[in-house]
């Protein structure tokens, strides 16, 4: 009993000894302050704030004050220093992310606007460490990823090449699940949380208006090229074809016909080859 006592008391001794060299360091391990560093801090801060109370982005001042508070590292002391570029990067990153998003919402923004942006941003996330996980930033480059994506289409075209496989009687791709997931491409991005950050921009609007008509034309595009197709490798078998073997030939055409029919409208060479063959074995 007594060696346990003994042990507790030993133990409650080296918390305090702990405790004691602790407050010796400072508590929370930061040297106290000296009245020229809490001077300078005022002073530079000061400085910080006056720099940025417009919230206006500009990438030269956001370098010039890291070099200023560099230059004042070891006399500001390891935890002034540290804040000062906090408020720094912190109100930096408020006025670059707020340019970006001012660009935006002018609908006449365009790409070029927004790229000289996105490379300040670059620029500022190698000095503001540890800042690309801030939400603020997160939301402009998804925005940024969105945007791109939105206005790729005004450049797309949405031509496909048709093949036919006489052998098999098929054919592809289909263009109906092709136009499918581009209009839910238009879909996905008009429902996107980030698409109300590029809503107004003229560019972003036309783009996303555009997919459809320009589906409608690659799609007619496309449906005459493969038409063409058929009906070309048909008369090629036709050629070489007997009058005894023209009933198979005419039911496959039947079958293709009526694929073809199911996804596009009637076609004027289909139709023709049709009325091309002899009626006795072929009725439509």
């Amino acid at each position: 009993m007594k060696a346990l006592k003994l042990i507790l008391i030993a133990v409650v001794m080296a918390g305090a000894l702990a405790g004691l060299m602790m407050l010796s360091l400072g508590g929370d391990s930061q040297e106290k302050a000296t009245p020229e560093q809490e001077a300078l801090y005022s002073k530079l801060q000061s400085k910080i704030e006056k720099h940025w109370q417009s919230n206006t982005w500009q990438l030269t001042q956001f370098n010039d004050d890291h070099i200023m508070l560099n230059k004042q590292k070891n006399d500001l002391g390891s935890s002034y220093y540290t804040s000062l570029n906090d408020q720094l990067n912190d109100a930096a990153n408020r006025a670059l992310c707020q340019a970006v998003l001012d660009a935006w919402s002018r609908p006449t923004c365009r790409l070029a606007d927004i790229e000289p942006y996105m490379a300040d941003m670059e620029r500022f996330l190698q000095k503001a460490r540890g800042y690309d996980k801030d939400r603020r930033i997160k939301d402009i480059q998804a925005t940024y990823t969105l945007y791109k994506e939105a206005l790729s289409l005004a450049q797309a075209n949405f031509r496909l090449t048709p093949r036919f496989d006489m052998e098999s009687n098929k054919y592809g791709p289909s263009f109906r699940n092709f136009k499918k997931k581009q209009l839910q491409l238009v879909s996905d991005i008009k429902q996107s949380a980030f698409f109300s950050n590029i809503s107004k921009v003229n560019e972003v609007r036309e783009a996303l208006q555009g997919v459809g008509p320009k589906l409608e034309e690659a799609e007619t595009v496309f449906a005459n090229a493969l038409a063409r197709l058929i009906v070309n490798a048909y008369q090629r078998e036709r050629d070489q074809l007997s009058e005894d073997n023209l009933g198979d030939h005419r039911a496959r055409f039947r079958t293709i016909r009526q694929e073809y029919n199911a996804e596009f409208q009637t076609n004027d060479n289909i139709e023709a080859y049709i009325l091309s063959l002899p009626t006795t074995i072929f009725n439509n």
